[in-house]
């Protein structure tokens, strides 16, 4: 990957390959998430998406996607550690297979999305607005209604409260009735003004003709750049805080968050990664051969990694009766990891998942993009091939010194009425 500084802000990263014949063209708008403004940027680029100046609406941008040979333009908002990102990913076939030159109408189109938004009266469109609205309300309740999202939710709420990462991902439904077309709008210029701003190309292109196109196409307005920063890590808890709530649910959800300390935008996390998978990732893990199938204690149980903000998730479905059992269960395997009671067999059959799972990306277009912009995060930019390498390096002792710094946090648990 070549990383190449376009202006004050903006970086372009190039991702040759001649893997598929689809190229693709990526604009990641990375901002540190802020509850006054995180409601905005989750409508911000489906209200863009819907409509520029030459193409007034998604018809006109859809025939215009099919005249392109079927290119897909879509709009997409995460949240990775402290930061929102929110963008575009445009897919269009390389251009040796239709013996024209496609990039540049490609880029044309894109320009457009970013700079000329489809407009009335100066502000953005009341109605494409409030459709956005109710799209986003839709999703807000749909991760309400969703049980094991919404304890998810819940129990970063609890556990972040203090911090920027217990801002919700996807904004808050108390905002939507105070943003308007004018508002939204304002809110755009800042943002293409002052967010930091990278453009990935990945495929098969000319190096030389792109980049003299996007340094003529895509000039963003110059603006103080707001910094990306790493996240607080120092925040250790002095006891262990525990919520609890009642809803008609006939499974209750048990989430356990921890600190690991540890996060790859300041070193080398793989062993803390070997830890979450031998403890609860996949079913070759501790959790699902223990408290699953042996004990028969949950209808699900997995770990999950946080990575840039040094967090770890223990996620289970439950019945509301076996709640303590569960806890202390976990609690047990992680005081043997501790003590160091993990086979080689177990590390064995981790590394091999890891390596599976990290080979298999390269299969996909848009898996291949994902994790090359996961790696722009990173203290260092590594390779596939040295990815595997620290995968395999990883012994035992590492993970046991992983499991004796993952700290505990928070608990919340989501359980039924009492009938």
């Amino acid at each position: 990957m070549e990383t190449i500084k376009l202006q004050e802000g903006v970086v372009l990263k190039r991702i040759p390959t001649d893997q598929f014949k689809t190229n693709l063209i990526s604009v990641y708008f990375k901002r540190p998430i802020c509850r006054e403004e995180v409601t905005m940027n989750s409508l911000l680029p489906y209200v863009m998406r819907a409509g520029t100046k030459s193409y007034p609406n998604e018809t006109a941008i859809s025939k215009k996607l099919k005249d392109l040979y079927g290119a897909f333009l879509s709009a997409n908002v995460s949240k990775k550690g402290e930061i929102q990102i929110f963008g575009f990913q445009l897919a269009f076939i390389n251009e040796k297979y239709v013996e024209e030159e496609l990039f540049k109408e490609v880029l044309s189109l894109l320009k457009e999305v970013l700079f000329e938004p489809y407009l009335e009266d100066r502000y953005f469109s009341e109605l494409v607005l409030s459709i956005e609205k109710e799209v986003l309300r839709e999703a807000i309740l749909a991760r309400i209604n969703d049980k094991g999202s919404y304890a998810r939710e819940r129990l970063l709420e609890e556990m972040c409260g203090d911090e920027l990462y217990g801002v919700a991902e996807e904004g808050y439904m108390e905002d939507l009735d105070e943003i308007d077309p004018e508002k939204l709008y304002k809110h755009y210029k800042e943002v293409i003004r002052t967010s930091q701003i990278e453009i990935h190309l990945q495929g098969e292109m000319d190096r030389e003709k792109t980049l003299s196109l996007l340094k003529e196409e895509f000039v963003f307005p110059q603006g103080e750049r707001v910094e990306i920063s790493v996240p607080d890590l120092s925040f250790s808890p002095s006891k262990i805080k525990e919520e609890a709530e009642e809803m008609d649910v006939e499974q209750a959800k048990l989430v356990l968050g921890y600190r690991t300390h540890r996060s790859v935008m300041v070193e080398d996390c793989t062993d803390v990664l070997l830890y979450a998978t031998i403890l609860g990732i996949g079913s070759q893990s501790k959790l699902f051969r223990i408290v699953r199938e042996k004990h028969s204690l949950c209808y699900y149980i997995g770990a999950g990694l946080e990575s840039l903000k040094a967090l770890m998730l223990i996620q289970t479905g439950i019945e509301t009766a076996d709640r303590d059992k569960v806890v202390e269960l976990i609690e047990v395997l992680q005081g043997e990891m501790r003590e160091g009671n993990i086979s080689q067999k177990e590390l064995s059959e981790s590394k091999k998942m890891l390596i599976n799972d990290l080979k298999s990306v390269k299969d996909n277009v848009f898996s291949l993009a994902n994790f090359h912009f996961a790696q722009s995060f990173r203290f260092e930019n590594r390779t596939f091939e040295q990815m595997i390498e620290a995968i395999e390096k990883v012994e035992i002792e590492d993970v046991q010194r992983v499991a004796r710094s993952v700290e505990l946090d928070s608990i919340f648990f989501l359980k039924g009425r009492e009938k």
